[in-house]
């Protein structure tokens, strides 16, 4: 693990702001720190706090076309996570998704 209890401490009591105001991406942080601790109900609770405060996470169709204009700006969605995210396992073989997985 990078953060010693100490910085672990000072993650968890981080806000919004301190990421740029990115709700999902301070949630994402939340979880992976939780699951580190062992509190794995909690890691599970902010990992579905991020997933809903996403700016993505309406239904698979409005999502391909979200992640279409997001992906060329500052986001926190990898390529390799849309290949293994079971969540997009609907837009699986859709054309324009598989394009933007390959980076194309």
């Amino acid at each position: 693990m990078a953060l010693d209890d100490a910085g672990q401490r000072l993650a968890l009591s981080a806000e919004p702001d301190a990421f740029d105001g990115d709700r999902a991406t301070w949630g994402l942080v939340r979880a992976q720190l939780f699951h580190w601790r062992g509190d794995t109900v909690a890691a599970r609770v902010w990992g579905d706090t991020a997933r809903g405060t996403s700016p993505v996470s309406c239904g698979p169709r409005r999502r391909m076309g979200s992640y279409t204009r997001s992906m060329g700006s500052r986001f926190h969605v990898s390529r390799a996570w849309l290949r293994i995210d079971p969540s997009f396992a609907p837009l699986r073989g859709d054309a324009r998704f598989e394009r933007m997985v390959a980076g194309q």
